[in-house]
């Protein structure tokens, strides 16, 4: 482990110390390879983990990827994808192996992460994605996702990490939510970033009246019908049960019935137009008075 870390530490380029003097390209092959072992290998070896301070090595790490300074990825390895000229791929094993790593769901080593700064770096993380017109590819799409998988990990249950979580991970959530509804279809990964984002206002909104209440402010309960209206099936459930949950809070029900979307339909309206379709596809049947027919079916029950 502790090699691992030395390998994966971020080297100026006119570091050649150590008997070993490598090449910027063998460096970063060095680098690259080891953030993908420890991704896999690293959530066996919790105990190495911790004692070698792994968690402020993969922040340093990742501080590094967001600065721009003289270094440019060859981006020729099988694990250098999507970074050529920059430091995409050693942002996306790092946060690779954060989330292999939040993902054990040990306390200890989550609240050290957030002790150290966590929530305030990924969330700088998905800012840069938001302020650069970087081009969006998978690597760059699975690095935002990782980012949001990461913060809902660590602010799922927890009220002092959702209130770090503040505003400004409300706004940067709501320019996700804020997409283009078309992207849903495109194919490239959309979907799954937007559910990733449904999930994160779940884990580190609701549940904390501040965040809450600027996600309210901020017409967060609109964007979320305009999405429940413009996508597929499969992606309701999430939308609906977040939400329900933001419900819980007296000040979404005027927000949600104050709703309009495309061809003037109130919130009331779509929902029961998702009711008809769900029991169109179960195969549920109903008579004049609008009473469920045929109760022996097993759909049903």
């Amino acid at each position: 482990m502790l090699a691992m870390m030395l390998l994966i530490k971020p080297r100026s380029g006119d570091a050649h110390g150590g008997r070993r003097s490598w090449t910027s390209g063998q460096q970063e092959e060095l680098q690259l390879q080891a953030l993908a072992t420890l991704s896999t290998i690293a959530p066996l070896m919790l105990d190495d983990y911790i004692t070698c301070q792994a968690n402020t090595c993969l922040l340093l790490l990742l501080d590094w990827c967001l600065h721009a300074d003289s270094f440019s990825g060859q981006g020729h390895s099988f694990h250098g994808t999507g970074g050529r000229g920059g430091k995409k791929a050693q942002m996306r094993f790092c946060i690779r192996v954060l989330r292999s790593m939040v993902c054990v769901g040990h306390e200890p080593l989550i609240q050290d992460l957030c002790d150290q700064g966590a929530l305030g770096q990924l969330l700088g993380v998905l800012r840069w994605f938001l302020d650069t017109q970087e081009t969006e590819d998978d690597v760059s799409l699975e690095i935002q996702m990782d980012s949001q998988l990461i913060l809902s990990v660590l602010c799922e249950g927890d009220l002092h990490r959702k209130e770090l979580f503040g505003s400004d991970g409300v706004e940067i959530l709501l320019q996700y939510l804020n997409v283009d509804a078309q992207l849903i279809f495109s194919g490239l990964g959309h979907n799954k970033l937007l559910l990733s984002t449904v999930d994160c206002v779940w884990s580190c909104v609701i549940g904390c009246f501040n965040t809450e209440d600027v996600f309210l402010e901020r017409r967060g309960v609109h964007l979320l019908l305009r999405l429940l209206q413009a996508s597929p099936r499969h992606m309701l459930s999430t939308l609906i049960g977040t939400l329900l949950e933001l419900c819980e809070n007296p000040q979404a029900l005027p927000h949600v019935l104050s709703w309009r979307g495309e061809k003037d339909v109130t919130a009331p309206q779509l929902l029961l137009e998702i009711w008809r379709k769900e029991e169109e596809l179960m195969g549920i049947t109903r008579d004049q008075r609008g009473s469920i027919t045929g109760t022996d079916h097993s759909n049903v029950f």
